[in-house]
């Protein structure tokens, strides 16, 4: 069970909850829906915005944003070869105007950054084609 507790969401399970008394709903809907549904709520980055346009969605519909459930993704781990490859390869995909978000997790001021804005990056540039990155200041 994923809910949400302040800002942040919690996943725990159901008997943890039920203690709690915190109401549990059935959600009604096809097969495929359902799994639509369930795709949207576990294979995002779960954020207060998504999370509530989600509920806001199976309360009130349309139902159609699970039509392509997922938003933004969850990724999975790489590993050290793996990034300096992709990171090689970059200067060659880039066109211009492209905007470039990262986030670094070994970094403290990244994790705050993205803590603060609750989003999921905490840096953001745009490459200017001639070879340049510009950053807001």
């Amino acid at each position: 069970m994923i809910y949400q507790r302040g800002h942040n969401f919690a996943e725990v399970p159901l008997d943890v909850l039920r203690p709690k008394r915190i109401k549990a709903y059935e959600i009604k809907g096809s097969a495929s829906e359902l799994t639509a549904i369930e795709t949207f709520f576990t294979g995002n980055v779960l954020n207060t915005v998504l999370m509530n346009r989600g509920l806001n969605a199976l309360a009130h519909g349309p139902r159609s944003l699970f039509a392509s459930p997922i938003q933004l993704p969850i990724l999975t781990p790489i590993t050290e070869t793996e990034w300096t490859q992709r990171w090689q390869k970059l200067p060659d995909i880039l066109q211009k105007l492209d905007t470039i978000q990262i986030f670094d997790e070994s970094s403290r001021i990244s994790r705050l950054i993205a803590a603060v804005d609750r989003g999921s990056w905490s840096h953001t540039a745009l490459y200017s084609g001639c070879g340049t990155v510009l950053e807001p200041v």
